[in-house]
């Protein structure tokens, strides 16, 4: 009759977080900035009373609202940026001989390239 060996149980890996039941339910950082901004919106429209906390809730959404808006500009000019270059490669797929392309069209082209 052969014996059954025992597996000792496998340590926990360092970089990987435990496992718990609230896991599911951990907060990401877009809801923690939800919150925070709502509750400053909140702040600005209930704070009468005290005009400088208004203020100062106004400014940092100000602040906010500006750092989104360069996030966004960023993103879209890197967007716009990618599609210009596809346009110049299908451009340049598109034309068999480059020397048979008029003076006119070629600064064109690299007018578009700067």
């Amino acid at each position: 009759m052969g014996t059954t060996r025992r597996v000792p149980p496998r340590p926990p890996d360092p970089k990987e977080p435990p496992k718990r039941w609230w896991t599911p339910f951990r907060r990401t950082s877009s809801s923690i900035s939800d919150v925070t901004r709502t509750s400053l919106l909140a702040l600005v429209q209930s704070a009468d009373a005290f005009p400088p906390l208004k203020s100062a809730c106004g400014c940092v959404l100000t602040i906010w609202d500006t750092a989104e808006r360069v996030r966004d500009s960023r993103n879209n000019a890197q967007a716009l940026a990618l599609r210009c270059f596809e346009i110049l490669n299908v451009v340049a797929d598109s034309v068999p001989n480059p020397s048979a392309l008029s003076s006119e069209m070629k600064a064109s082209l690299a007018r578009f390239n700067e």
